[in-house]
């Protein structure tokens, strides 16, 4: 395991293979104004991309250009995992600075994992897409998206917390001829399949 410093207005960066935990990462590196998780941006074109190939980064909020300074960093994901933990703030995944877009796409995203629980609020506009599996890994863990976002999963979903979304999307597949599994009680207010790709329901689905 390693801790991360801070990663923004870093040169590009590359991560492998992990796993990595990312404690605390607070701007000029000053907990009173912390945000307890992963924080990246472009500043003058001095970080464009985090590379993450097939890394384990835990951190409890993801920070993309959070506060419009600059512009969005690419993340090439990879075949990478990325697991929210519970810490001194809701886990975010942060996909729109106030002035600049920078919708995010994972390739694993997780949940909470074994004795640590995590709640997530998706913000912003755009989609929220997972290239691979999500899952929500804790019965205490939870994902919040209620202001209506569309997630995109390409791969299985799994829900052993709770999931709470009002006025949104969940899309299964993107991947043509893609075989994947829903597992969890789930509530969906509308779940939409990619044509072409098929989804079995598991037991307690």
């Amino acid at each position: 395991n390693a801790v991360f410093c801070p990663l923004r207005d870093n040169a590009d960066t590359t991560i492998d293979p992990g796993p990595f935990t990312i404690e605390w990462l607070p701007p000029n590196n000053d907990p009173a104004t912390g945000r307890g998780g992963l924080e990246i941006r472009n500043a003058g074109g001095v970080m464009t991309t985090l590379t993450a190939n097939d890394a384990t980064i835990k951190t409890r909020s993801w920070y993309n250009n959070i506060n419009g300074v600059g512009a969005s960093v690419d993340f090439a994901h990879g075949t990478s995992t990325v697991i929210f933990l519970a810490g001194v703030d809701v886990p975010t995944v942060n996909d729109t600075a106030p002035t600049v877009n920078a919708n995010e796409t994972f390739y694993n995203l997780v949940i909470g994992e074994g004795a640590n629980d995590a709640s997530m609020a998706i913000v912003g506009t755009g989609n929220l897409t997972v290239n691979g599996d999500f899952t929500i890994g804790t019965a205490n863990s939870a994902l919040s998206n209620s202001i209506g976002r569309t997630i995109v999963v390409e791969g299985n979903w799994s829900n052993v917390g709770s999931y709470t979304g009002t006025g949104d999307t969940v899309q299964l597949g993107g991947v043509d001829n893609n075989a994947g599994t829903v597992s969890g009680t789930t509530t969906f207010r509308t779940l939409d399949v990619n044509a072409g790709d098929s989804y079995t329901l598991s037991s307690g689905a």
